[in-house]
């Protein structure tokens, strides 16, 4: 079995919310026990084997995050999966563990550290007893992403900026062209670069790179860097996913309106680097409005959420992640797509920019075309995840279904030519090929590749289960009956889709326009770290010009 490695890398706090979730769900659908199913996934894409200093194997995600100061609360740049108790009680400012490893009086040493974070209960139980032991509330009580972190990261994965501090009220770290100099800043882009270049040559079969990144703020100049180094270092595929949060905090000593004009301007340059220097990116946030301000949360049937609160929306788009990247992590038996050809496939036309969609947890009963639907506002299968931009129709569309079963599935259309297929080659074809005739008949798409994975998404603790309504029975399928309290939702099934659509033009045309809007030298912050008028101006032009290969639409 090819290992097809993919290195992922997540800069920014939402980022890190969003990784969070998504390796945990990784974690939660290993199998542990003797005669278990033999996963459909190929672990090895994203995770590597590897020892600690005691000898024992490690399994951890092959993962580089970066975030500011204070963002990791209670855990050490180094992370927790290669302690022991005596670094535990030099980081707690213990001077007695000071003592076999100096030669002088330990008594006489003034320890100078910042303040500890405590540990939450979460983590507490994870370190003692190795699992949950209660209800933790963490929709309330999760202050940092740390705080429901499951999976246990190598010691090089976790980077911490130091120039600036995180906060909850305003954000420092303020925009693209502070991002872009801390980059070139002294060894900055060196060190990081190193620990990039050592994950790569640990892989037999490196095919690329996916990049989750907050776009709003500095890290949006970051990454833009970072996707410069990649493509000129190593040549390979880059699929990217710039987020947006969905509670904007104010920049600091600006006000909403300033606010807002820096954001726009931040996302209008890092979508200009996205199209110089990625393969294919899609822009997720569970807002229906992302540029200026964030409004209208996006709906699904059965569930609730609170539209601020960043640990249950991250969770939302890790599903998305989760159940999307199974196109190109999963065995070869399902016949994966490598990395390039799931960009190629999108980006022919130049369109570097796709649509996302989610369906969860997914209707299993997937109508029949004779059921006479021709509108696709008629019975919504899918929740549009993409800023700016409603559900319409795709030149290119790749879906992913998982955790549909066949005895789940209506009976397919007795007039339908579905018997002249060959799907031998697909577990469930007959579900990859329904979807597939059902989203055609609604015109969503052209071409409609469809796989299907048997496995559903796991929902163990610390997914937030508590947004799914009590009609959602354990295996995440609506039921007349309500679910008991304390009884949690075990499994999903879940759709997840990106499209190459010709009506994204319209997504960048709204940016273009919010971007023309802000009169850059009223804006001091992007003047004082360098950005000119012309290098703005310049950027505004490549935006639209991106905006008219979706004008000069294609027919397949």
């Amino acid at each position: 079995m090819k290992t097809r490695e993919i290195l992922t890398l997540q800069f920014g706090n939402y980022a890190n919310y969003v990784g969070t979730h998504f390796w945990n769900i990784q974690e939660a659908g290993f199998q542990y026990e003797p005669g278990a199913t033999v996963s459909e996934v190929n672990h090895d894409v994203l995770f590597r084997e590897g020892q600690n200093h005691r000898g024992d194997v490690t399994y951890t995600p092959r993962m580089l995050s970066m975030d500011l100061k204070g963002a990791l609360a209670h855990l050490s740049e180094d992370g927790d999966l290669y302690d022991d108790e005596s670094a535990e009680k030099v980081r707690s400012g213990n001077s007695e563990a000071l003592t076999p490893q100096i030669p002088w009086n330990s008594q006489n040493i003034e320890i100078v550290q910042a303040p500890v974070t405590e540990k939450p209960a979460y983590q507490k139980d994870l370190q003692t007893s190795g699992g949950a032991s209660q209800d933790y509330n963490f929709q309330s009580t999760v202050k940092s992403w740390t705080d429901f972190m499951y999976s246990r990261y190598h010691p090089r994965s976790l980077n911490v900026i130091q120039e600036y501090s995180h906060s909850d009220e305003e954000n420092t770290f303020d925009t693209f062209t502070n991002g872009r100099e801390l980059w070139k800043s002294g060894s900055f882009d060196e060190d990081f670069c190193d620990k990039i270049r050592q994950y790569i040559e640990e892989c037999d079969n490196c095919q690329g790179f996916q990049v989750l990144f907050d776009c709003i703020d500095g890290f949006s100049g970051l990454s833009a860097k970072c996707f410069e180094e990649l493509s000129d270092e190593y040549g390979k595929s880059i699929l990217a996913y710039p987020l947006i949060p969905p509670h904007m905090r104010n920049f600091k000593n600006a006000d909403t309106i300033m606010s807002c004009s820096i954001r726009v301007v931040n996302i209008a340059l890092s979508f200009v680097s996205l199209i110089e220097s990625t393969s294919l990116f899609v822009p997720l946030s569970t807002m229906a409005q992302g540029w200026r301000n964030v409004a209208a949360s996006r709906q699904f049937p059965n569930v609730s959420y609170n539209p601020e609160n960043a640990y249950q929306t991250s969770a939302i788009l890790a599903t998305f992640l989760d159940t999307l990247t199974l196109k190109y992590r999963a065995k070869d038996i399902l016949q994966p797509l490598v990395l390039s050809e799931f960009c190629a496939d999108l980006n022919a036309y130049g369109w570097k920019m796709c649509a996302a969609d989610l369906g969860f947890p997914f209707d299993a009963q997937i109508p029949d075309v004779s059921d006479g639907l021709n509108d696709l506002q008629t019975k919504p299968i899918f929740t549009h995840l993409t800023p700016n931009s409603e559900i319409s129709r795709g030149q290119i569309m790749k879906t992913m279904i998982r955790g549909v079963h066949r005895s789940q599935i209506a009976s397919t259309d007795a007039r339908g030519s579905h018997q002249s297929a060959d799907l031998s080659f697909f577990p469930y074809g007959e579900a990859s090929f329904k979807l597939q005739r059902y989203l055609e008949s609604l015109k969503c798409a052209n071409s409609v590749p469809v796989m299907t994975y048997q496995t559903p998404m796991p929902v163990k603790v610390p997914y937030p289960d508590e947004i799914f309504s009590k009609n959602i029975n354990v295996s995440g399928y609506e039921s007349h009956y309500m679910r008991e309290e304390g009884v949690r939702v075990s499994s999903i099934p879940v759709l997840a889709a990106v499209s190459a659509t010709k009506h994204l033009m319209g997504t960048i045309d709204s940016l273009h326009a919010e971007a023309e809007k802000v009169k850059l030298s009223k804006v001091c912050r992007f003047r004082e770290t360098g950005l000119e008028a012309d290098e703005y101006g310049e950027v505004l032009h490549k935006l639209l010009d991106f905006r008219d290969l979706y004008d000069d639409h294609v027919q397949l």
